[in-house]
């Protein structure tokens, strides 16, 4: 299988016209149901493969789930008896279609850490306990999403989910709707091109890269990009 290139991701175009200056965005405490009202495009596409795509999610998730539910019970354990709070932490994510759904975590930060993207707080370090900076590195702490892709909410390779009160969710829903086209997934094209250390408008180009040319030999690339990167706990903070 040919090789792919992420070369062209730099040169992507926005989706549409381009728009007026921003407005400020609303307040963070902006409800589901007035983010979901900014998305006005009729029901995405199923693009090519969907079907594969989807059966091979639902294969692989409840395969992974049965073979790796005694890692994810111990890894609970460990969050909940050496730090206060839910072994399990959920949170509100933007879906596919713009739909909102709710995305398990082993819970790798304090309780007193804020609900935002890491990269948008200064001291996040500070928040992650000992055994969450353990399953950060081996990425044991997404494991329990494989529960989402079982279900529907997420895929396994796709977009990165985003919170509803993130700034770049409302910018996708105004400029690049198609990133809503697909259904998130636990890795990507920027868990696989720098992670954490990626910025964020780099981030958001990956996104829609991946919307838009989402493909069989994409996601091969992917997830072969994505063993390395587990292996070797490339990219993280």
């Amino acid at each position: 299988m040919a090789e792919f290139s992420t070369q062209g991701v730099r040169g992507i175009a926005p989706v549409g016209p381009a728009k007026s200056p921003p407005q400020p965005y609303a307040p963070l405490a902006e409800t589901a149901s007035a983010l979901e009202a900014l998305i006005v495009a009729p029901a995405p596409p199923r693009p090519v493969g969907y079907f594969a795509k989807r059966l091979t999610d639902v294969c692989v998730s409840f395969v992974g789930l049965a073979f790796l539910a005694p890692v994810i019970l111990a890894a609970w354990a460990a969050v909940k008896l050496t730090s206060r709070g839910p072994g399990i932490f959920w949170s509100d994510r933007v879906g596919f279609a713009g739909r909102i759904f709710r995305i398990p975590k082993l819970r790798s930060m304090t309780i007193e850490a804020p609900h935002q993207p890491r990269e948008a707080f200064d001291g996040a370090g500070a928040h992650i306990t000992a055994v969450g900076a353990f399953l950060r590195r081996t990425s044991i702490d997404e494991l329990p999403q494989l529960w989402s892709v079982l279900i529907g909410d997420m895929s396994l390779i796709g977009p990165r989910p985003l919170i509803p009160s993130d700034p770049a969710t409302r910018v996708r829903a105004q400029r690049f709707p198609c990133v809503f086209h697909v259904r998130p997934g636990i890795t990507g094209l920027s868990q696989v091109n720098g992670r954490n250390h990626v910025r964020a408008h780099r981030k958001a180009r990956y996104d829609v890269h991946y919307a838009m040319r989402c493909s069989p030999a994409l996601d091969a690339y992917i997830l072969r990009r994505t063993v390395r990167v587990v292996l070797l706990a490339e990219g993280i903070l």
